[in-house]
């Protein structure tokens, strides 16, 4: 959300301890208000660079060998979203399939290597066909959230076989993209475009126009 200087100060106070370094409230379309921090008393919003990261969202996806048209994809709106959220992808390696090989096995592997590279102290939400659907709408206010709550997202997304159970068990929620059956590879382009539509519905970007 764009919010002029003038209102901006009057949700603007001086961080204990800290001299030049300011703390904001800015206020979003679903009534919630996001905290960041920057060096700006007269912080608007406008500069997104003026301000430090509040959280950062990972993305855990299965395969390391994605089609160009996929790293092109994911790339483009990846690289809209700004510091306050940036979305940063971590490509697990698959497990070996061939003629013989058990799906159980591969999704404990697969699994076990997401697991291992869920960063500290992150909110843990799985990809998952049992999850919960959300509108573009729900999802911004989801966004808004993890602003709000100042904590790293870690989104996990399993192999061409899903997720073992063990990922569903450490996950908080669960999350599902749409009831539809998606390609393994377009799932990363379709979280990064929506979690982009996301943010502009927060900052009244013209970008969502539903």
């Amino acid at each position: 959300m764009m919010v002029d200087a003038a209102r901006c100060a009057l949700s603007t106070l001086p961080l204990d301890g800290q001299d030049g370094i300011y703390m904001h409230w800015i206020p979003t379309f679903a009534g919630m208000t996001i905290k960041t921090v920057s060096t700006d008393r007269f912080f608007s919003g406008n500069h997104p660079k003026s301000h430090s990261t509040f959280m950062k969202i990972y993305l855990l996806a299965v395969g390391t060998r994605m089609p160009d048209w996929v790293k092109a994809g994911y790339e483009e709106y990846a690289g809209r979203l700004p510091r306050e959220c940036a979305l940063q992808l971590i490509e697990i390696p698959p497990g070996k399939r061939g003629p013989n090989a058990d799906p159980t096995r591969l999704m404990r592997v697969e699994s076990e290597r997401l697991l291992a590279a869920v960063p500290l102290r992150s909110q843990v939400i799985a990809l998952d066909e049992r999850g919960q659907e959300w509108s573009s709408v729900q999802l911004a206010e989801q966004l808004a959230g993890w602003l709000q709550g100042g904590r790293d997202v870690c989104l996990l997304i399993g192999g061409p076989d899903g997720l073992d159970p063990a990922c569903r068990t450490r996950a908080e929620r669960l999350w599902s993209l749409s009831r539809l059956t998606l390609p393994h590879a377009l799932v990363r382009v379709v979280l990064a475009e929506q979690l982009y539509r996301a943010w502009s519905l927060l900052h009244h970007h013209p970008y969502h126009r539903a």
